[in-house]
């Protein structure tokens, strides 16, 4: 029924090699789509974190001028004659920020400050990113720059984070308007 070749006695050496090489290309190429993918989601990842954290910053100034309103404070400076005072605004000010409240930086800070010490952001034992040294450092740093609209209606908020990655420094900035709507 079968016609067996009586001279073939099995595969070459030559169409052994070309299978294996074959092979090899193949799994080289999906390899290499892995290692990709797994740089990819680390790249995502810190992006998200930034972005969160960039986010949490504009939320924790709004969230100081909601509580001036609720103290029936001004909305920008808090003051209402309790002695406390939780400025929002103090001539377009830099600061940094925690769920703790506002902490001022030296002297107005730019981007390239962004890297220093009092922005670098913690990790406390709760899991909380802190502008407090707990020993747990993240490769985090954040501002807080607001500035102050001359007809006194508005305040201009923006959050930016920043963080190395492979010797890249990367950068993550949100802004908003806050209104005295009260």
């Amino acid at each position: 029924m079968f016609k067996t070749n009586k001279n073939q006695k099995g595969f070459s050496m030559m169409e052994l090699m070309t299978v294996i090489t074959i092979i090899v290309f193949g799994l080289l190429g999906v390899s290499s789509l892995v290692i990709q993918n797994l740089q990819a989601q680390s790249v995502n990842k810190e992006y998200l974190i930034a972005s969160m954290l960039a986010q949490e910053g504009l939320e924790l100034v709004r969230n100081q001028r909601d509580n001036n309103w609720l103290r029936a404070a001004d909305w920008k400076d808090g003051e209402n004659g309790s002695g406390s005072d939780t400025d929002i605004v103090q001539n377009d000010q830099t600061y940094i920020i925690d769920y703790r409240g506002f902490g001022y930086v030296n002297a107005g800070p730019d981007l390239a400050d962004l890297g220093s010490d009092p922005t670098r952001l913690y990790k406390d034992a709760n899991g909380y990113y802190t502008i407090v040294n707990t020993g747990n450092a993240t490769a985090y740093y954040r501002l807080i720059h607001i500035t102050e609209d001359a007809s006194d209606n508005f305040i201009g908020a923006s959050s930016t984070v920043m963080w190395e990655n492979r010797g890249n420094t990367k950068t993550y900035q949100v802004d908003t308007i806050l209104y005295d709507w009260r």
